[in-house]
């Protein structure tokens, strides 16, 4: 014969009441009935444990990008939703991560992790069969490393090292690993123009305090129309190939007149004065599109600026011109001078 009996209990709110649980009950619990049966085991068998697994399962969902498709060098906005398809609402924060590659180039372009600033802002869980609406926005690279397959993968519940900090669990044991999403977008490649000084001539030797004239060629080696018509090139006069702040500065601004197309070049020249307490050998720098008028793929990236710097291939040796050295000469006056 057997009773069946029950309790309600309260549960313990947050996290006390999420995770791997286990419900005891002991009959006679201070063996106050004494008990018998032919394996011995009376007194053993007074105990009965139900374990349960009880928490959130976190999930990404309807993850997508605007606009679709995208192009390099543009803005991407890639927007999911956060969501809890466990059985009971979040309890603590957690971080989402953005990882994006590009497939044909092998290249890394973003490793991002994201605070839920929601539930820091508003302190609001997740209920159980909730989501919350999140979003990103970052800018593609230009060219080559912002087109083509671009994989995006975005986690729930993972740091920079991988790892999380919410427990989950659901029936099929994989609530742990079911935290990302991934989907393979085509990133259309956008044309740019891109400048690049070819040629640069200047004499070998000058006075100084006096002009000299510089010749250069620039080329158009990218792929579209300059999308400006006007822009300023700049010629400095340098101990090295490099620009910095105690350079001699040529030529501020010597302006170019009208588009160039791609693989087209045109010629700049310039006639400088040479300052004229100016004594030693320098090297000749042009800065071509000095203030990024132009909108280039090659201007846009820090490693590619140099593509726009040209040095003169030998230094320009300067030698203080000769000064003036006044003597007086033979001086002639009257023999008698008479008053008045």
């Amino acid at each position: 014969e057997a009773f069946r009996r029950s309790s309600i209990l309260p549960w313990p709110a947050g996290s006390s009441g999420a995770g791997n649980l286990s419900f005891r009950v002991i009959v006679d619990a201070f063996d106050t009935i004494a008990e018998n049966n032919p394996q011995g085991t009376a007194d053993d068998n007074n105990e009965l444990v139900h374990r349960l697994a009880n928490g959130p399962d976190l999930r990404i969902a309807n993850l997508r990008v605007q606009p679709d498709p995208p192009a390099a060098g543009e803005e991407l906005t890639i927007l999911w939703e956060d969501s809890n398809s466990g059985g009971v609402a979040t309890t603590s924060g957690w971080s989402n991560r953005l990882l994006l590659r590009n497939l044909d180039t092998g290249e890394s372009l973003a490793d991002l992790v994201l605070p839920d600033e929601a539930r820091l802002a508003r302190h609001d869980p997740i209920a159980a069969g909730s989501s919350r609406p999140r979003s990103h926005t970052l800018r593609l690279p230009d060219g080559v490393r912002g087109s083509g397959r671009i994989e995006l993968s975005v986690a729930i519940d993972e740091d920079a090292s991988g790892q999380g900090t919410v427990f989950e669990t659901n029936g099929s044991g994989d609530a742990e690993a079911n935290n990302r999403a991934r989907i393979v977008i085509n990133s259309l490649a956008i044309d740019y123009a891109d400048l690049r000084p070819v040629s640069l001539r200047v004499p070998g030797t000058a006075w100084s305090g006096e002009s000299i004239v510089v010749d250069w060629q620039v080329l158009n080696q990218g792929n579209a129309v300059t999308d400006r018509n006007e822009w300023n090139d700049r010629l400095l006069l340098s101990q090295d190939r490099l620009p910095s702040s105690d350079d001699i500065v040529l030529a501020a601004a010597v302006p170019h007149a009208g588009a160039l197309s791609a693989n087209d070049s045109y010629g700049g020249s310039s006639t400088v004065s040479l300052p004229r307490d100016l004594a030693g050998e320098y090297f000749v720098l042009l800065q071509v599109d000095v203030g990024g008028s132009v909108d280039e793929a090659a201007a846009r990236d820090q490693r590619r600026l140099e593509n726009n710097l040209l040095a003169s291939s030998d230094r320009l040796r300067v030698e203080l011109s000769p000064t003036p050295d006044l003597i007086p000469g033979d001086l002639t006056a009257p023999a008698t001078l008479r008053p008045g």
